[in-house]
């Protein structure tokens, strides 16, 4: 599923449930974002698999990030707008990397929220 075919689409708000599954394989390939976002509210439900999540969105203020499911690659970029963002993942270990780059990606957000299963691992520090 490919969203970044939608050039003038400014808000986005995308929850991937198991009914809207092809096939109900529980399985997404690559998941694109529009650069033009200005807001993005992406969730998902658990025993879902995500192959790909791209997101590329140098106009976007405001992120809401809630991810229950396994990705097996995170991609982002040019969130250097973002002024709002709220990260809500499970606690697994295979997101303790993306976590560190996706902070290290927001380094101009004023207002960040994270939930507390998010900042449950061991290696959450921020100084």
């Amino acid at each position: 599923m490919l969203l970044s075919g939608c050039p003038v689409l400014e808000t986005l708000s995308l929850h991937l449930t198991r009914r809207s599954m092809y096939y109900h394989t529980g399985k997404f390939g690559k998941i694109g974002m529009p650069s033009s976002l200005k807001r993005l509210v992406f969730s998902d439900e658990l025993d879902l698999e995500i192959e790909d999540l791209e997101i590329d969105t140098p106009c976007l203020e405001y992120l809401r990030i809630e991810i229950r499911t396994k990705c097996s690659r995170f991609s982002f970029k040019n969130l250097q707008n973002v002024v709002r963002a709220y990260l809500d993942f499970s606690p697994r270990d295979d997101y303790t990397d993306f976590m560190l780059k996706l902070l290290g990606a927001l380094t101009r957000t004023k207002y960040l929220v994270m939930h507390l299963p998010t900042i449950s691992t061991e290696v959450m520090c921020l100084v």
